[in-house]
């Protein structure tokens, strides 16, 4: 079983169920199985095929989410570049992984130029710079394709370790390392159904919402994807959004508490708060 078989299965069954949330962005599960083909279908144009890593250098947006998908559904792997990194550690990341591809963001492309070893490919989500190109131009440029990549190819994330002890270390899971823990064990614990709507607080480039991003592609919840955290944001989405599930880390958790008390009646809808980390 694979990722992008989860996602087909939702867009066939409840395509019009929103899938996506971010700033004034919503894309439904139809949508979010043809744009992530459409862009598969662009990457593999330029070269990228089954193992081939591509680097994920981007905020918190939904644009990430697209480009995982994208990545995943070629077979290839995918690479999260976090955004607080210095130019030197992004230079080590792009030399050790070696990425055929990066999706790039306005926050991030002056580090990532900085950092040398620029992928052949850059795809930028936000006002391409000359050399770029763009993400969105890309998915309107492309019909959606089916991809078959090897059975073998379940390799699809390398997450590269803090560093603390000597160089950071590049992390490989695979497609079952995600969906077994995030697909079922979660479900079970936490009671997770499509009529679920997640928040997401962490950056996407960090296990906590990224758990979250499989919670969607298995499970079928709307994953609502805060940019930066902010308590006073998060309780606004938390009612705007009817917010069932909010996922945090522990410090995030001691910055929300007085937002709750002062404003309780803004999270009257979640029934499950996750914290880990």
């Amino acid at each position: 079983m694979k990722l992008p078989a989860f996602l087909a299965a939702h867009a066939v069954a409840t395509p019009d169920r929103e899938a996506l949330v971010c700033e004034g962005l919503r894309l439904s599960f139809a949508e979010l199985d043809r744009h992530s083909s459409c862009l598969a279908a662009a990457l593999a144009q330029r070269g990228v095929g089954a193992g081939d890593r591509v680097a994920i250098h981007l905020p918190n947006c939904a644009e990430f989410v697209l480009a995982f998908v994208a990545i995943v559904k070629l077979g290839a792997i995918a690479v999260p570049v976090g955004t607080r990194l210095t130019a030197a550690e992004v230079g080590y990341v792009f030399a050790d992984s070696a990425p055929r591809a990066a999706f790039i963001h306005p926050e991030t492309r002056a580090t990532c130029v900085a950092a040398g070893n620029a992928p052949p490919v850059v795809i930028a989500v936000i006002s391409p710079a000359p050399g770029e190109l763009d993400l969105q131009a890309l998915v309107a440029a492309h019909a959606p394709r089916r991809f078959d990549p090897p059975v073998v190819a379940d390799d699809c994330m390398i997450c590269y370790t803090s560093g603390t002890t000597g160089k950071p270390k590049g992390a490989i899971l695979t497609q079952a390392n995600y969906f077994i823990p995030n697909g079922y064990i979660n479900a079970i614990e936490w009671g997770l159904t499509a009529a679920d709507r997640q928040l997401i607080t962490t950056p996407l480039t960090h296990r906590t919402a990224f758990g979250r991003v499989i919670n969607m592609l298995c499970l079928g919840t709307t994953l609502v994807i805060l940019p930066k955290f902010d308590p006073r944001e998060t309780a606004r989405l938390c009612a705007a959004e009817r917010i069932t599930v909010l996922s945090m880390v522990p410090t995030v958790g001691r910055m929300l508490l007085p937002e709750i008390e002062a404003s309780a009646r803004s999270f009257a809808s979640l029934r499950v708060m996750v914290a880990t980390g």
